[in-house]
């Protein structure tokens, strides 16, 4: 089942250590909300930033925080397999589109205060498909 909802991070690096910090940050908050993850999966693309090295024998920090979470496993999409993240990849153009080729910004406080509004817009007011 897919959430729906849109969940963005931003940080100086695409790493290993600010995706395990994202995921707990969301996991935490959706806990405290009291959603439950009962069999439930959370699914990401085969990057460093989740798998860490691909040649690791064991999971990576960021499946493990994935998997401190009662009933949550992590799973990965398999390789170009694209269709399995069309979700994701269509948000990714539609921000880019929509937002980071529209907008223009002042520093970085501008830019986060507007990528917040139009994060809100895109999950509230946004028609989606009926997501």
């Amino acid at each position: 089942m897919v959430s729906g909802w849109h969940y963005v991070s931003y940080a100086q690096e695409c790493t290993l250590a600010y995706a395990k910090l994202f995921a707990e940050v969301i996991l935490s908050h959706l806990t405290a909300c009291g959603v439950k993850f009962k069999d439930s999966r959370l699914q990401t693309d085969n990057g460093n930033e989740f798998v860490g090295n691909w040649q690791r024998k064991s999971d990576s920090k960021f499946t493990e925080a994935v998997e401190s979470v009662k009933g949550l496993r992590h799973t990965r999409c398999p390789p170009r397999a694209h269709t399995w993240q069309s979700d994701v990849e269509t948000a990714h153009r539609l921000i880019e589109d929509e937002f980071y080729e529209v907008e223009h910004f002042s520093s970085r406080t501008d830019f986060l205060r507007k990528a917040k509004a139009y994060n809100l817009w895109f999950n509230v007011a946004r028609h989606n498909r009926g997501k």
